[in-house]
């Protein structure tokens, strides 16, 4: 298969990534890390047959640095990203 596109980004408590296909298949994974410790992450794929999530559970535990507190989670904003084409002919 032929990378169309990747992309991936982390914004606070929360990241997605993708690559894209030119045959239209995507395959990726997001994550969110909850107040209650646990960061919650979904591996997909998604193609003729559907989208086929696997979500896992992992515990941060609340003191982890990973874990949003509600007084200051609003106060972290992009870590990173990327975004990237592979056009050919």
């Amino acid at each position: 298969m032929k990378l169309l596109y990747r992309f991936n980004y982390t914004v606070g408590f929360h990241g997605h990534n993708e690559d894209g296909y030119r045959n239209g298949d995507k395959v990726g994974g997001y994550f969110v890390n909850g107040r209650n410790g646990i960061s919650t992450q979904v591996k997909y794929v998604a193609n003729e047959f559907g989208y086929q999530p696997n979500v896992t559970f992992i515990p941060l535990g609340p003191d982890s640095p990973d874990t949003p507190k509600e007084d200051s989670e609003k106060n972290y904003g992009l870590k990173g990203y990327a975004f990237e084409w592979f056009y050919r002919r």
